[in-house]
Parts: structure tokens; sequence; C-alpha cells
């Protein structure tokens, strides 16, 4: 869908279907833009018109500013699994007022993960799960 410049802009769990052969199957594109110009330039979006589902929304769209909407596609997928392997949203909205966002773009993420400590989480999603990896946001 990225490759043909189209993003869909609301990618949550509702979203996401596994078909026969569990092919994921990408499903409600009612908020759908194309994010590539005729001249082959990315748009920004202005994140005014709300869009997708606060719960999954990049930080920019929480946030009243512009995103670019292929970026904020990626954001969502990880917010999704996020969802899939803990069970649970990570914040309630990905901004700063958010005391759980907050704690997730901490450096040290010891005292966010301790909030799942009743949850069998591997080291390694722990790890490779961190808003810094995200570094075209906010």
């Amino acid at each position: 869908m990225h490759t043909k410049g189209i993003a869909h802009r609301d990618i949550k769990p509702e979203n996401l279907l596994l078909g026969n052969d569990m092919d994921l199957i990408i499903a409600d594109f009612g908020s759908a833009a194309r994010f590539i110009s005729e001249e082959n330039k990315i748009l920004e979006f202005d994140s005014s018109i709300i869009i997708g589902s606060r719960e999954y929304n990049a930080p920019e769209i929480n946030m009243n500013k512009c995103y670019y909407a292929d970026k904020a596609d990626i954001f969502s997928a990880a917010v999704c699994l996020f969802v899939m392997v803990v069970g649970n949203i990570p914040f309630r909205t990905a901004s700063y007022s958010d005391p759980y966002f907050k704690l997730l773009t901490k450096k040290d993420k010891k005292d966010y993960w301790a909030i799942y400590s009743s949850v069998s989480i591997s080291s390694e999603f722990k790890g490779n799960f961190s808003l810094h990896s995200f570094r075209f946001f906010y």
C-alpha cells in the first residue's frame, strides 16, 4: 500500500484481518489518502482534521502537528504489535500529557515495564519497543 503511495491512516486491530492462508488483510480504507503528490513529493497532512483512533495515532496527530501519513501508519502498526504481544495498549494517547507515554519516552524504561511485571514479555521485545526508534516523530 505504501509502495503505491497510499496511507491507511486508521491502522488498529479492528482493521487487521487474517485471510484463509493466514495472510494479513488490512480493511476499512475510509480514512486512506495518497501521500505522494503528482510531482512525487511526500505530502504533509494537517492533524486538525481528526482521523484514525486516538490510542493508535502518532504523537504529531495527537499534538496537533503536521504529520507524514506513511510514518503515522508505521507508528500505529507498532502500537498494534504491542497490543498483540502485551494484551493492552501502551498508552492512552501518544502525547506528553499521558503518563504512560511519558514513561515510555524516557531513556530508562524500567518504570514503564514495571507496569507489566505480571505479563511475560521478552527482554528482546522490551528492548526493541522504544519510541526512540521512531525518530521521525515529535
